[in-house]
């Protein structure tokens, strides 16, 4: 039977709906925890994630996998809802964890802020393979260990970048306007 903690990194993808600070409850009765989706490019090799997917299957349901089994990869259509990144031909992937998973960029220098983590930036996840079967939901999922920033990209839920809004103005400074707060609502 094959290590069911047995870590793989990903392809680069896209992150989507980051919660790599603070916990996020996904549900209804949820325990809280950290998470991050990955959305992967049409053609990614994604054999990795499929191999320790069965391999946790199989440790988890020796007697065979179970009709009503739960996939951790979602077709990209399945969330078109969502727009971009989100279409045919896509596969997307969750990774969750109880404890604030590591986070590098591409030199191995950590990221220690938020913003650098944004939902459109390009990223690889380290993750392992794990069987659920509780109250009735019986699945495959995979457990987030670290993440590698590997580039910038498009912003995700259609906030542009302020460098990208903006045009510099010239004669600007970084003084305080001379209007005081009470002065304007008179």
């Amino acid at each position: 039977m094959a290590d069911e903690k047995e870590r793989v990194t990903t392809p680069v993808g896209t992150l989507c709906f980051p919660h790599l600070f603070e916990k996020h409850v996904a549900g209804a009765g949820a325990e809280p925890r950290f998470e991050a989706m990955v959305v992967f490019d049409e053609g990614a090799d994604l054999s990795d994630l499929s191999r320790i997917a069965k391999a946790a299957v199989a440790a988890k349901f020796p007697s065979g996998r179970p009709d009503d089994l739960h996939s951790p990869f979602v077709k990209g259509e399945k969330k078109e809802k969502y727009g971009e990144p989100f279409t045919k031909g896509r596969i997307c992937v969750t990774a969750r964890t109880k404890f604030q998973p590591g986070m590098v960029d591409g030199n191995l220098q950590p990221i220690i802020n938020e913003q650098d983590m944004y939902p459109g930036c390009r990223v690889r996840l380290q993750v392992h393979a794990y069987g659920y079967d509780t109250k009735g939901n019986r699945g495959i999922s995979f457990g987030l260990d670290n993440v590698q920033k590997v580039g910038e990209g498009t912003p995700l839920g259609g906030r542009a970048r302020p460098e990208e809004a903006f045009e510099p103005v010239a004669g600007t400074s970084n003084q305080p306007a001379a209007a005081d707060a009470d002065d304007l609502l008179g």
